[in-house]
């Protein structure tokens, strides 16, 4: 998810659990810790669009890695917090120099960052180096507020009020919220999938992949991604408020050479893992009248305009199929309009509001 949501999460896991024992300077390791995996946007600075999408959420957050990490961590947090100048504090907290303690603080607020971008549907490789494989679990919008602010507001209070015993009640009651949530998100995901799968056969679509990722800021309205057989796609909207019929619209997986070019490069082999397959690939003219090939991850759209993914390829190639250029974008892509597509939500989700 969002920096701003995993900072808050390991700051309050770091509150909940472990501030009496190790004092306010658990929240700053809580807070370093659940914001580190993320780090791994380094690793692609200065590089292309493509890179990013391979680097990012992958060794930094592996369930078979950040047990090892934390070790360091949780040794240098200890050093940090028992240095001559921070041992003048009185009290002095009661585990300072336990280092089983700190360890714990740093493998869980480590730990839970890849466990809840797994929610997900961006995808995450949580089994690097034994396998480079996106898993997600298509619970939570990448930014929820309804996640964010109870743990936002239990940090705060936390941090004005100073009272190790009560903060902690006011941490553990927001972190149990938020993991209900999380869960909330998961029935109604599966509540989308399976009153898909039920009207897609009505359409005599039939699906060997099927996909349903909330939108913007919710877990109510629900984004449906079908894929069948020959590589052809459909997609609609569901509320798990009004439990409407689905409209889905049908898109067709164009076959070409030029097609076959584009998903064998680099970056199309790419663009490929990334969707976990989910791609559609279509072929279009360029306004100087060039080939484009366009692949698009059918798993992010907008509900304003359902096809216009987040993540693309455009291939231009010239009248003798030479590859000449490769974008993330396209020329002509409308701008988001983050007021009209939350409307559109909205209504969408209570259509007679």
């Amino acid at each position: 998810m969002d920096t701003v949501t995993q900072a808050a999460l390991g700051a309050c896991i770091a509150q909940a659990g472990f501030s009496e024992r190790l004092g306010r300077k658990a929240l700053v390791v809580g807070t370093v810790c659940g914001l580190l995996p993320d780090f791994d946007v380094l690793l692609s600075v200065g590089s292309d669009h493509f890179t990013y999408l391979q680097t990012h959420r992958g060794w930094s957050h592996s369930l078979l890695v950040l047990p090892i990490i934390a070790l360091f961590i949780a040794w240098l947090a200890m050093k940090w917090a028992t240095r001559p100048k921070a041992q003048l504090a009185t009290p002095v907290p009661s585990h300072i120099n336990n280092f089983g303690v700190w360890y714990l603080l740093c493998f869980l607020t480590l730990i839970t960052h890849p466990l809840l971008d797994l929610f997900t549907t961006y995808g995450t490789q949580i089994f690097t180096p034994l396998s480079n494989a996106r898993y997600t679990l298509d619970g939570v919008s990448i930014i929820d507020p309804i996640y964010t602010v109870p743990l936002l507001i239990a940090i705060i209070i936390g941090l004005i009020r100073k009272k190790p015993i009560k903060d902690r009640k006011w941490a553990v009651t927001a972190l149990v919220f938020s993991s209900a949530y999380l869960g909330f998100g998961l029935t109604n995901s599966l509540e989308a999938k399976k009153q898909a799968n039920m009207q897609l056969t009505q359409h005599n679509f039939q699906a060997v992949d099927l996909r349903s990722s909330p939108t913007m800021f919710n877990t109510l309205l629900w984004r449906i991604v079908a894929k069948d057989k020959d590589g052809h796609f459909a997609v609609g909207f569901f509320s798990t408020v009004t439990k409407k019929p689905i409209e889905f619209t049908f898109y067709k997986n164009s076959e070409n050479e030029l097609i076959n070019q584009a998903l064998n490069s680099e970056q199309g082999k790419i663009l490929r893992w990334f969707s976990t397959d989910l791609l559609r690939a279509e072929l279009s003219e360029s306004e100087n009248g060039h080939k484009q090939v366009i692949l698009t991850d059918m798993r992010f759209g907008l509900v304003t305009n359902p096809v216009s993914s987040f993540f693309i390829g455009v291939f231009e190639f010239d009248n003798n199929k030479k590859l000449l250029e490769i974008s993330s974008t396209k020329a002509d892509q409308d701008p988001i309009e983050p007021d009209k597509e939350l409307k559109s939500i909205w209504s969408m989700i209570w259509p007679d509001s």
